[in-house]
């Protein structure tokens, strides 16, 4: 009777420390888990404050972009009626030579 109790109290030591080891490694996996948890989170939270500047970024291109255009043909039109006031100064000096009148 003496072993089967010994081996029965040999056997429950045996069971509890296997259920404080199973306990510690479920501990270890949740800490282990929670780490992971916390890295997906924060990383996420990293592609939203990407995803923002990336947002910024291309609104900023674009208004710039657009007020380089509105500038292009602000000097256009400058170019345009520079040439069209030299085409008309050639035009007026061709018509005095044809006519005879004296060049200024």
């Amino acid at each position: 009777m003496e072993t089967i109790a010994s081996n029965v109290e040999t056997i429950e030591a045996e069971a509890e420390e296997i259920l404080e080891t199973a306990k510690s490694k479920a501990k270890e996996i949740l800490l282990e888990a929670k780490k992971e948890a916390r890295k997906v989170s924060s990383a996420h939270l990293s592609m939203d404050d990407i995803n923002t500047e990336a947002i910024k970024i291309k609104s900023n291109a674009k208004e710039e972009a657009t007020k380089k255009v509105e500038s292009s043909h602000i000097e256009a039109s400058k170019l345009e009626a520079k040439a069209d006031e030299k085409v008309s100064k050639m035009v007026e000096n061709i018509l005095k030579v044809v006519m005879g009148v004296g060049l200024e």
